[in-house]
């Protein structure tokens, strides 16, 4: 279990901006949030803000690893899923999130699918398995193998190469920073070692 620590006072108001969030998916509902947000923390100190920016990811850590848990339980007790297989589920993270930023960067994405993983937000933009491995097909770290698009399947196989990935692997070459085994990277970090990351999701239809 991942530790985290508010006091009741901190908890209420950070689930009242949380609450306003969720419903902020136009324009004028984010512009509200976002004042409430700055008028809210405005009221902590420096330190104070430190803790609570602390202890909100390791709460949002925790959430991810219940999150885990439940879908595991509930695939292998509703669908027969072998327990090995449950474990690699390529779900959503923290840390797949953050790595999506830079892989989303510089590619229009109204030009890739609704879920490609080049656009910033989408499941497969947040699932560490497959930013690692589009950052890798981008670049060339493992071998000279495209992306695949998983939206255009034919008999569970993908047809053609993902749009978000020709967008970024053409924008990156056009500044000469694509080379076979080269240290540009989205991100720096190291992928963390849980199930469904990296060559966990290196066959196309896992994407």
């Amino acid at each position: 279990m991942i530790p985290y620590r508010f006091s009741k006072r901190d908890a209420v108001i950070l689930s009242g901006i949380v609450g306003l969030a969720q419903n902020a998916e136009r324009e004028t509902a984010r512009k509200t949030v976002n004042e409430v947000i700055t008028a809210t923390l405005e009221r902590f100190s420096k330190e104070q803000l430190v803790d609570l920016f602390r202890n909100f990811i390791f709460m949002g850590l925790s959430v991810e690893s219940n999150a885990r848990d439940f879908m595991e339980a509930y695939f292998i007790s509703e669908t027969d899923m072998h327990p090995h297989d449950a474990e690699k589920l390529n779900l959503p993270t923290l840390w797949g999130a953050l790595y999506g930023v830079g892989l989303a960067a510089g590619v229009d994405s109204n030009k890739a699918c609704e879920g490609c993983a080049f656009r910033l937000g989408t499941h497969a933009n947040q699932s560490p398995g497959t930013t690692v491995d589009a950052d890798s097909c981008v670049h060339g770290y493992w071998s000279d193998d495209p992306f695949w698009c998983h939206e255009d399947l034919k008999d569970g196989q993908p047809t053609k190469k993902c749009v978000g990935y020709a967008l970024k692997k053409s924008g990156i070459l056009g500044q000469g920073k694509v080379k076979k085994g080269s240290e540009e990277k989205c991100h720096t970090l190291k992928p963390p070692d849980t199930p469904g990351t990296a060559k966990q999701a290196r066959k196309p239809q896992d994407h």
